[in-house]
């Protein structure tokens, strides 16, 4: 029975796979700690889903029950520059009550008296130039727009609006008269345990006392866009002075149907709902509305003020139906970004508050769902992790692409059809930081895995090289240390050559190492050269040295047969041109082909001075071995002759090197060896 020979490779997945996990699970702690700080950069990203999510998705008709009356630049073209004299406000809201109107609010307030009353101009010319203008025949009521309004909203179902200030700069009105919303409230939790993070107001700019007074209902205009400029959420409630103040939107509603209590519930973050009737509004813990906007501006009908005054609008376009009064002329600054329109006139906004109450189909976001967002976000981290660390590259993927479109059509399930919004962003950055980091911690790791091996495998090639030149040694009289020192004699000619600009875009580092590992095998072909003539003792016959001669053709066909079977290959190209063209010499008289100074390969060349020296300074039977300095003098001899000058400049700019690499590979250079047959190149 056969067992595992290496004991290290038990659990051999599981413990390569744990650092990966860890990594894994460390980044989704740390992203984890950052996310739950809510940095901007996650709100903006919220804030982006959630408004492609609204464009994105069906919307229900809008309801016909709040129409606009739009003093808009038509109006203010007709009738003069804003703002209007308030008897001209009053006559156009007599108009509109006359036509039926269920409720009719302001979406403006009036906190000074108004300076074109002629009582008021009196006063001014009487005190600025002396001259009493005379109002005898003008009534009192008359001589006071302010009286006139006044006397106007107390006839008909108007709502006021009014602001609530919370910075420091803006001037506040002494005297307001407001109207607090007829709140019953129920407490999940007691009054002094709930959340004081709600912004309390300093102060509002209401209307003059007059015509607070003239009225039953008012409500805010406040509206504040979120970071990016963009208007989201919408205050339909707010506390100031320990009541609660409902937002014009929900005064005009309250107005219209009548009722007389509101039902609020607050927990311990602050106000959960409001309740109309049957009608329960979801809010945020500071009161705000998550607007459902069904489009860009005139989403619902618009009636310029003008038509109106000038009688041209029939009674059953308003009869029946709230009516808000506002502006959407750019010069008036009532204007705001939304997810449809970067245009969206303040006095709509109004309109979709009321149309989201009636139609019932409200967004929600509640305060717990960013923490069920942040665990949802964990809980993929850490199967991400697993994922990632145990699974492969291929499925890995697959599950990326499946995971980031699962989330994205689960949010847009969720927010289409139950009205709730679920960002996907937290769970798809953690998934998408870990996917990232840890496929590039595995692939750096299997890229510093494959260099070892790379390594490990060339080291291996070498060796197993030297030992395939040094058996084809064995069966001359050559030994292994021929092969190590060539090998190094090649290495350093070929490095300095390396500094010469003619021939640094050949030797390159990597060339070199080629160069370096594939020389030993430069008498590969002797393999195919006959033991009667490879081991001859005595001087070859003319037949017998042109049969060792075809040992340059036989290393050849040997690597081309190689690269037949493997393909193009770096090494055996090296490899080829130095077995073919290592006994051809620089004037042409060399074998095999008889080439010529430069037609001569570069690494043929290089090899020919490494063998030639090693020759030289190796004892055979038919010489003595050469000390360095004859033998460096015979090169510099045949230095234009038979060898590459160029090369022999390299050699001679190298001799401590090559004296130094004889001595470390010295195996007897001086003793007693047979005869190389083939050493043609230092016979005379």
């Amino acid at each position: 029975m056969l067992t595992s020979l290496n004991p290290r490779q038990k659990g051999g997945l599981y413990s390569q796979a744990a650092p990966v996990l860890f990594c894994g699970l460390g980044l989704v702690a740390i992203l984890s700690v950052y996310f739950f700080f809510r940095p901007g950069l996650l709100d903006t990203a919220n804030n982006q889903i959630y408004d492609t999510l609204l464009r994105s998705i069906p919307h229900s008709t809008p309801s016909s029950l709040p129409v606009i009356v739009d003093i808009d630049d038509e109006s203010l073209k007709q009738y003069g520059q804003w703002p209007w004299p308030r008897y001209r406000i009053a006559r156009l809201l007599d108009r509109i009550k006359e036509s039926g109107a269920r409720s009719i609010a302001l979406d403006m307030f009036f906190p000074e008296p108004d300076r074109t009353s002629l009582g008021h101009l009196q006063r001014e010319v009487e005190q600025d130039l002396g001259v009493r203008l005379s109002l005898s025949n003008i009534s009192g009521d008359l001589r006071d727009n302010d009286t006139v309004l006044a006397h106007c909203l107390s006839r008909g179902p108007f709502v006021l609006g009014y602001k609530f200030i919370f910075d420091k700069k803006t001037a506040l009105s002494s005297d307001c008269r407001l109207h607090p919303a007829p709140v019953f409230v129920i407490r999940s939790t007691p009054a002094d345990s709930e959340s004081s993070a709600r912004p309390i107001p300093r102060g509002t700019v209401c209307n003059l006392p007059v015509l607070a007074e003239a009225v039953t209902h008012s409500g805010f205009t406040n509206a504040t866009p979120d970071r990016d400029g963009v208007l989201r959420w919408v205050p339909v409630v707010m506390a100031y002075k320990g009541k609660f103040y409902p937002s014009l939107a929900l005064s005009a509603l309250l107005k219209a149907d009548g009722t007389g209590q509101v039902l609020l519930r607050m927990n311990e973050d602050g106000i959960e709902s409001v309740t109309l009737g049957n009608r329960v509004i979801p809010l945020d813990e500071q009161g705000n509305l998550l607007v459902r906007f069904r489009g860009p501006q005139q989403t619902f009908r618009h009636i310029p003020a003008a038509r109106i005054l000038a009688g041209q609008v029939k009674k059953d376009e308003i009869k029946d139906h709230i009516v808000f009064i506002g502006t959407s002329a750019a010069g008036l600054k009532d204007i705001y970004a939304t997810p449809y329109d970067p245009h969206f006139p303040g006095v709509e906004t109004h309109a979709a508050i009321v149309d989201n109450i009636v139609q019932g189909d409200f967004l929600r976001r509640p305060q717990w769902m960013r923490g069920l967002e942040l665990i949802l976000g964990v809980l993929i981290g850490i199967l991400s992790a697993i994922l990632l660390a145990y699974g492969r590259a291929a499925w890995n993927i697959l599950v990326f692409i499946i995971s980031l479109a699962g989330l994205w059509v689960g949010a847009r399930w969720l927010f289409s059809h139950q009205g709730v919004f679920v960002s996907p962003v937290i769970p798809l950055a953690i998934f998408a930081v870990n996917f990232s980091f840890l496929s590039a911690l595995k692939f750096w790791r299997e890229e510093r895995k494959g260099k070892k091996r790379a390594q490990e495998m060339a080291k291996v090639q070498a060796v197993t090289l030297e030992t395939i030149a040094m058996v084809i040694e064995t069966r001359h009289t050559e030994t292994g240390g021929h092969v190590k020192r060539t090998q190094h004699y090649v290495k350093y000619l070929a490095r300095f050559l390396q500094k010469n600009k003619k021939y640094r875009s050949i030797l390159d580092d990597e060339t070199i190492e080629l160069l370096f590992y594939s020389s030993p095998l430069h008498d590969v072909g002797k393999v195919g050269v006959p033991d009667s003539v490879l081991k001859n003792p005595g001087k070859l016959k003319p037949e017998e040295f042109e049969v060792m001669k075809q040992h340059t053709v036989y290393g050849k066909l040997i690597f081309d047969e190689a690269e037949a079977k493997l393909g193009e290959n770096s090494f055996f190209s090296i490899a080829r041109t130095i077995a073919y063209t290592h006994h051809e010499k620089w004037d042409g008289s060399g074998y095999p082909q008889g080439l010529s100074g430069k037609a001569i390969p570069l690494f043929g060349r290089i090899m020919a001075i490494a063998d030639i020296y090693d020759a030289l300074i190796s004892r055979r039977v038919y010489k003595d071995a050469m000390c360095h300095e004859d033998a460096a003098a015979y090169l510099t001899e045949r230095g234009g002759k038979d060898l590459d000058p160029d090369v022999v400049h390299a050699f001679l700019n190298c001799q401590d090197e090559f004296k130094k690499v004889a001595a470390h590979f010295s195996d007897g250079l001086g003793s007693d060896i047979h005869v190389i047959a083939h050493n043609d190149q230092v016979s005379g």
